[in-house]
């Protein structure tokens, strides 16, 4: 047996399992009519300091419907935040929200993010969040959101 035919069968043996796995790969889901949104922006400031890839959350208050994903955004250097549901940036859908706040960091192995909270877990339950916003048919710029570390 030579060396091209001793790993060919491995090879398309592996290129068969990718095909299988990947059929349907890229079909969308019927996951029924997607919902309006709107924009919702703001910035935060921790200890008196943006935050840079800080996580935040708009946990709905109202009965949604599962086939709505999450509503969510990430500080850029300067704690600026815009939202995205469907898509980049393009808000949440109607309704009122509590909003909670994880700041964490980008694994680079593996891509996740997680790790110790340096907010220590207190913005992150929807029940004790004190930071409610309203989304309605228009743009919601929640200005300046301080938290604290402390």
């Amino acid at each position: 047996m030579n060396r091209s035919t001793r790993f060919a069968a491995p090879l398309m043996a592996s290129a068969a399992v990718a095909f299988a796995l990947c059929q349907g790969c890229g079909e969308k889901r019927p996951d029924g009519p997607r919902v309006p949104t709107f924009p919702v922006v703001g910035q935060i400031i921790v200890d008196g300091k943006p935050p840079d890839y800080l996580s935040v959350n708009l946990e709905p208050q109202f009965e949604k419907a599962a086939v709505i994903p999450a509503s969510a955004a990430f500080t850029d250097k300067d704690g600026k935040f815009t939202v995205s549901t469907f898509e980049t940036g393009d808000g949440a859908p109607p309704g009122k929200y509590k909003l909670t706040f994880m700041w964490g960091q980008i694994n680079l192995l593996s891509g996740q993010y997680g790790g110790p909270d340096k907010l220590k877990g207190r913005y992150k339950k929807a029940a004790d969040s004190k930071i409610e916003v309203t989304v309605d048919d228009k743009k919601v710029d929640l200005g300046t959101i301080e938290l604290t570390t402390k």
